[in-house]
């Protein structure tokens, strides 16, 4: 495995995270993440397989309470498949928004560091602990729902959020954070440069999807100009059997209301062989108004210049490889704006660099 060239504390945390998965479980995912035989979807498919079956099977055998009442069942395999959205308190996002240089990347490290925390959780109060001290207040759709119907007058935060775990089901919930612990993790290990980790926030009442984004032959609303998508977010307001969406619609009470909740979709590109890097744009179309839509792109070159932007879409796209070159030719590594009641932010860390952090935020004003 070709060794990091840059933002080697990404790499080291990674190295540190998937040693104290050794060290606490017995399980070795290094082989894995080394491995030239697998594809980098199959990389994250297998290790997070093994973490789950390993983190379930310490708790049995510890006879662990809080674990050993949950009677939830899941499918494992069909919740590899998908990067589920991750609910941050409004209050947070605000700041997040604001973000510039290396606040971008430090934060996907940080937020890195805190679903190890939730990962290892022995009890129901501490996870619910973990999640608020990072910002989170809930991973994957269900749990979001639980919790707000749990938050209500004269309940705590913490309260409302443990009651809510219990609700959707401990092996749930650890099973949702180290799907997306792994996204993270391969990308702060991975040695080749031109990837890109990004976030896209969405403080709208629009759930978002984007459509046919899993065609490869590029006739979806992802288009990939270089490289290839490794996961992509998908998520479901109420269940397993919901209609699924990429990023679902903002929790709202009223402006800095503390109960504001918006959801973060996360994406994960990385080039392909030879002197390409990622670049591409997605889409976003809203489930409940059929006019609204907008994209978003990113670039990691391999010769030019790191950029993203957006744009506000009033008609049809009538070629997604036409606007990703008029976005990519605004060369901005931050691109912010105001149109038709919504404010557009998109970052990237830097303008140099193989390894490159994005978030993009939408908020209605």
């Amino acid at each position: 495995m070709q060794q990091p060239n840059s933002n080697d504390k990404g790499y080291e945390l990674a190295l540190s995270i998937i040693e104290n998965f050794r060290q606490r479980l017995g399980v070795d995912v290094l082989p894995i993440f080394n491995s030239y035989a697998l594809t980098d979807k199959e990389k994250i498919s297998k290790a997070s397989s093994l973490l789950i079956e390993a983190t379930f099977l310490k708790a049995y055998e510890q006879n662990e309470t809080w674990f050993m009442e949950d009677k939830s069942e899941f499918n494992l395999d069909a919740t590899i498949e998908i990067e589920p959205n991750i609910a941050i308190f409004e209050k947070d996002a605000k700041i997040i928004e604001g973000y510039k240089g290396g606040q971008v990347y430090d934060y996907v490290y940080t937020l890195t560091k805190r679903l190890e925390a939730m990962s290892e959780a022995s009890s129901e109060e501490q996870l619910a602990s973990s999640m608020i001290k990072g910002g989170i207040g809930a991973v994957g759709g269900p749990l979001l729902v639980a919790f707000m119907a749990s938050w209500v007058v004269g309940v705590g935060v913490q309260a409302a959020l443990m009651a809510a775990i219990r609700i959707v089901g401990t092996k749930t919930v650890i099973t949702t954070v180290i799907v997306i612990l792994f996204a993270f993790l391969l990308y702060l290990f991975k040695g080749n440069p031109k990837k890109i980790l990004g976030l896209v926030l969405n403080n709208t009442n629009n759930s978002l999807y984007v459509k046919d984004f899993r065609n490869s032959s590029n006739k979806g609303d992802l288009y990939m100009r270089h490289g290839k998508m490794v996961n992509f977010m998908e998520d479901s307001e109420d269940g397993p059997s919901s209609h699924k969406v990429q990023i679902i619609k903002r929790e709202y009470f009223g402006k800095d209301n503390e109960k504001n909740m918006l959801q973060m979709g996360i994406y994960f590109a990385d080039r392909n062989v030879g002197l390409r890097g990622s670049e591409g744009i997605m889409v976003f179309r809203s489930v409940e108004d059929a006019h609204f839509k907008f994209a978003h792109m990113f670039a990691v070159p391999y010769m030019s210049d790191n950029r993203t932007n957006m744009k506000y879409l009033d008609a049809e796209p009538k070629s997604l490889d036409k606007l990703y070159q008029e976005l990519y030719d605004g060369n901005k590594t931050r691109a912010s704006f105001q149109e038709k009641g919504y404010r557009f932010t998109s970052t990237v860390n830097d303008p140099r660099g193989g390894t490159v952090a994005c978030i993009a935020v939408i908020t209605k004003v």
